[in-house]
This record gives structure tokens, sequence and C-alpha cells, in this order.
């Protein structure tokens, strides 16, 4: 394999990848990829040269004067080297994209972050492909990671997308792209001047995107991506400049609680207003302005125009901290009048289906899936006790009854902040789980170097034979207490049992190759819910349960009616239910009810590998 500075690279990871997108499905991919080293020799690569770079871009601009190569004229670099489907890039008749890639001296913070809450087929993929590589080719060795929830939508974007619109567009071709001498992989390509693309999925896990750097990062199809995981896939920017980093989030809105509604609502909120040239009026592009006959002015019923607009803000007061725009079908050229009321009269097309798909709007079918007066009830069906003392619960552990802990990791930073929660109960004698103790690690215990210390002698002094952990963001602190405190994965008085979420057909699996529990993330949510409704997990009393739950009441379920399929997410921070999950999970197992043996019992010919879609 060359690449453009010459000299020959020769990682087999990266001709790996390659041979397995060629010769399997690529839903599986993780089964059999190390990403963490395909990451790392990408970005060795995506490091190389970079000096070489500045001077290939030094050469291009010399010797092409008349090509003025600025960041805060995307849309003119779109236009005069860009082409799609063969064609030149025009914006002609589509003026309202311009929006979407210029920069405004004026809210430099705002321009460069950017939610995109669109309908379906409005040039979305397009425009995400089109940005990203002008700014890959206005500015050397410039770097980008493009994130969508599934593999298949990763290819789709890097082989039908981006890769025809840099191949065709013959301005750049040979010149900043050269596919036989640079990295030109599915997941990762290269241009002449050193600028890098990589493309990864992020479903349940942001593991395939760690160890990546990125200036440009951009997310499609948010709206199917956990919103937890984005802050983790957002440290790929953390030592990018201002002036290079840019965020473009994209996708179809589904109910009000989605991320990506949250997040349009915390934008400044564009809507593209259309004038009535009768009564002066500012139209809402929505279902109101479908005529009978035409697109109508919601006051005088006379025809509007909706490609004849602009953009307003909503929320002014937001511009230097988000653009948030929504583009709905109602105002492309390329979708008509006809085109928008016969889908919203089809019987085949549901009303939630043609607010998000066509009008770009959520449309409200989430629902919660534990009320408060779940949480009142379950605190009622327990001893009726506050939460125990160490000395309480380090009787049960002499008396010979074991005591479970569970851990859920969190950053402490954000607007809405995650916090570390540690949870401690036991199975009493009629095979409820109880919850004893709960805390919430706020002020200098958010400190993660010191969590690991406190952790430990609290799990200690409460008598803790089995702890499970959250394996990701936490991992390091495992690590720690296994190191420098004495705890184990096996075999051992005091065991830790790592978790990870994933989308697999069984409930839990044991890796024997990562060293850790497999948890199907819905089927190991819905059982604890089930749990938690039919009095089988019980708290302490309410009056100390109260601050910590509004963690379970800020889960809610969503149904994907196209693929058939449901989730659960959350509005606010949900660290105490996990930690009550990984608490609960850990006791399963102990007593042979999550796998088929106990941890300390397995033997590799006992494992079953995870299935990660």
């Amino acid at each position: 394999m060359l690449n453009s500075f010459g000299g020959t690279l020769n990682f087999s990871t990266l001709e790996l990848f390659e041979q397995i997108i060629k010769s399997s499905d690529a839903s599986q991919l993780d089964e059999v990829f190390d990403w963490e080293e395909y990451n790392r020799e990408v970005e060795e690569l995506a490091n190389a040269s970079m000096e070489d770079a500045h001077v290939a871009q030094a050469r291009l601009i010399q010797d092409t004067p008349e090509e003025t190569l600025a960041i805060t004229h995307i849309s003119k670099i779109v236009e005069n080297f860009l082409t799609v489907d063969g064609q030149p890039f025009v914006f002609a008749g589509r003026e309202y994209v311009k929006g979407l890639y210029d920069l405004v001296k004026e809210y430099p913070s705002g321009c460069r972050n950017q939610i995109w809450h669109t309908g379906r087929q409005v040039e979305k993929s397009t425009t995400q492909a089109a940005k990203s590589i002008s700014l890959g080719i206005a500015v050397p060795a410039y770097k980008t990671l493009y994130i969508t929830p599934r593999f298949d939508q990763v290819t789709v974007f890097s082989q039908q997308r981006f890769k025809p619109m840099c191949e065709d567009s013959k301005k750049i071709l040979g010149r900043w792209v050269k596919p036989s001498e640079c990295l030109w992989q599915v997941g990762a390509k290269q241009f002449a001047n050193g600028s890098f693309y990589n493309f990864r999925s992020c479903y349940l896990s942001a593991d395939n995107s760690r160890g990546i750097s990125a200036n440009h990062l951009m997310i499609d199809e948010i709206q199917d991506i956990l919103s937890e995981n984005i802050p983790i896939v957002e440290q790929c920017q953390s030592h990018s400049s201002a002036e290079l980093r840019f965020r473009t989030y994209a996708g179809t809105p589904k109910t009000n609680s989605n991320v990506i509604t949250r997040r349009y609502q915390n934008s400044c909120q564009f809507e593209w207003l259309c004038k009535c040239e009768g009564c002066q009026h500012w139209n809402y592009l929505d279902e109101n302005v479908i005529g009978p006959d035409f697109f109508e002015c919601v006051r005088c019923h006379k025809e509007i125009f909706p490609s004849k607009g602009q953009w307003v803000p909503a929320r002014p007061e937001l511009l230097d901290k988000c653009w948030g725009f929504r583009i709905p079908q109602i105002m492309v050229p390329f979708k008509t009048h006809k085109d928008i009321k016969e889908l919203r009269d089809d019987p085949q097309t549901s009303r939630r289906q043609f607010y998000n798909e066509c009008l770009g709007l959520p449309y409200d079918e989430g629902e919660l899936v534990l009320t408060e007066k779940d949480m009142v009830e379950a605190c009622a069906a327990g001893d009726g006790n506050g939460m125990w003392t160490a000395g309480e619960s380090y009787g049960l552990a002499r008396r010979g009854i074991p005591v479970f802990a569970g851990i859920d990791y969190g950053t402490a930073e954000g607007n809405t902040p995650s916090f570390t929660v540690i949870t401690i109960g036991y199975m009493n004698a009629y095979e409820k789980f109880q919850i004893i103790y709960m805390e919430k690690l706020l002020g200098e215990k958010a400190n993660l170097a010191k969590q690991p210390h406190y952790l430990n002698n609290l799990m200690r002094s409460y008598g803790v034979r089995w702890v499970g952990a959250d394996w990701g963001f936490g991992a390091p602190i495992n690590q720690r207490l296994i190191e420098e405190f004495g705890w184990a994965r096996a075999n051992a008085n005091h065991i830790l049992m790592e978790f990870q979420y994933v989308k697999q057909k069984n409930k839990a699996n044991w890796s024997s190759r990562a060293t850790r529990y497999m948890l199907d993330r819905n089927q190991s949510m819905n059982d604890m819910i089930d749990a938690i409704r039919n009095k089988r997990i019980t708290f302490f009393k309410y009056d100390e349960m109260r601050p910590y739950v509004l963690d379970f009441t800020t889960i809610f379920i969503e149904f994907d009616e196209y693929h058939g399929t449901m989730r659960y997410d959350h509005q606010l921070p949900d660290d105490c239910f996990h930690s009550v999950n990984y608490a609960y999970s850990a006791a399963k197992q102990y007593y042979g009810k999550l796998t088929p043996k106990a941890l300390p019992d397995l033997k590799d010919e006992d494992h079953n590998e995870y299935d990660m879609m």
C-alpha cells in the first residue's frame, strides 16, 4: 500500500479490514475485528508527514492562484470544485442549503456547531459529504470522523455518497484525491494534502471510535444513537482548535424526548419561513400550508412558494451556541405539492411517519416505563427501613449472606452531568433483591482519580463480595480496583464483574476474549423494569430514595416501526438505574441465573462468545 508522501505502508490490520468487508456480513464485523488496533493504525497514518502535507497544499494553491480556498466560504469550494451525479454542484433554487455551509464571523461558535432536524430525502447525506470534502480541501491534514448507528449505513455513506463525489469531481481528482496512492477504504480515506476521514458505527457502544482524533465530527441518524454515547464520541475533538472544530449532527426526529429533538431545542432553531406576497404573512412550513391545490398562506390562503423564504431563528439568544436547522420535504425543490399531499393522504402512511419523515417534526409516541407510583410501591415493598449502615450490612456478611454492589460511572461534566453511582443490596429470604444503600458521588467524590480508593473502602465496610461494574468509561477505574485494591475477576473472595451493554440474541454472554460479560441492553433493562414493577427489586424507604427517583422515571421506550424494533433511552441522567442493574445482574450470576454457571466456575469450553451487532 502506497501513500502520497512516498514509501510503502504495510498495515496488516488495514488489509484485514478490507478482506472482512469483502468476504463477510459487515454487520458481524465487531465479532472478529480488533477496532482498537485498526484505530491506532489509521491514527498513525493520519498523523504521518503532516509537515509534507502543508508543503503539498501550499504548492497546490500556488499552482492555481485563481482558486481561493477559504474555510469561511465553504459553499464557494462546493460550487467551484464538486459535482453531484456528474453535474456541477449549484445552489440555484436551493439557496437554503448555503446556510448549512458558510461561517458567520458574528457567531463563530454557533455556526460551527450545527444540528439538522430533517425529513427524509432532503439531500442531508449529500450536504454532509460536500461539507466534509470541502473542509478537507481547504485545510491541510484536516481530520474528519463520520458516525452513524449501523455499519451498513457507514458503507452506504462512504461508498455511495462520499467516494463518488470525490472521484467524479474532476477538479479535485488527481490533485487532492488520489485513490491509487492514498488510503481509500470503506472505514478510512485520505487526501493527497494529508486530510483524513474515518467512518464508524455507534449504536449501543462508542468503542469503535475510541482513539480517533478529529477536527470535524459528523453524526448522521443521530436519533438512533444513545444520548449517553455522544459525549464519548465528542472526546475525539478534545485537541482540535476552536477555529477548526466543526460539529455537524443530522437526523430525522422521532419523539420530543428523542436526542435529536432535545438538541434541536437547545439551538437557535432556524426555521425556513415563507412570506406571502398577498398579505405579507410569514408562514411556518408544516401541515397547515398544504392546501387542496397548492401550498397556501395560512392567513389569506393565497399560493406561497416554499423555495422563496429565509432562515429565521426562533431562539436568537442561542445563535452563538448552536445552529439548528429544520428541513422538511415541503421546502426542497424536488418534492412537489402533489407529492406531499399524496403522502399525507396515503392510508399506509402513519401520522408519526408523515410528521417525522415529511415535515421533519417530532411526534410523541414514546412511553415512560417506570412512574413515580412504581417507585413508591417498590420502596413500600422493602423492609421499611432507611438506608443501612455499614455495620448493619456487614452483619449480613458475617452470617454468610452475600452482599452485592453495582457501579455505573459518570463523567460529572456537561449541562446535565452523569455521576458515578454505587448501589448495594442482597437477595433476601423471599428471593427479592433488597437495595440497602445508594450513593451518587458528588463534589469532591466526583474526582475520578480518587474514586477507586473511596469505592473500595465503602464496599469493604459493607461486606460486599461481588460487584458488577460498567466496563466502558469505567474500565480504568475497574483495573485500579483489581490491581491496587485486591478485587479479582474470578476465584477470589472479592469478585469484580465487568458488564458491557451490546445488542445480541442472548440476554447475557460471557466473553473469554474480552474477559467481561455482555448484556443485551434491551433485554437486561426490560428484566429489571419488570422486577421493579413486580416488587422483585425493592428499595429503602421513599423519603431517602426520593433524590434518586428521577434516574428511573426519565427512561422511556421508543418503537421503530420501519425495523420492527424498540429501545430504551432517557432524557435526564439514568445512572442510578444502571447501577442497580449491575448489582442485580451480579446477584443473578452468583445464584446461577444470569448465565449457566457462575464466573469462578467457568471454563473456556463453557463460554458463549458475544454476538455484537
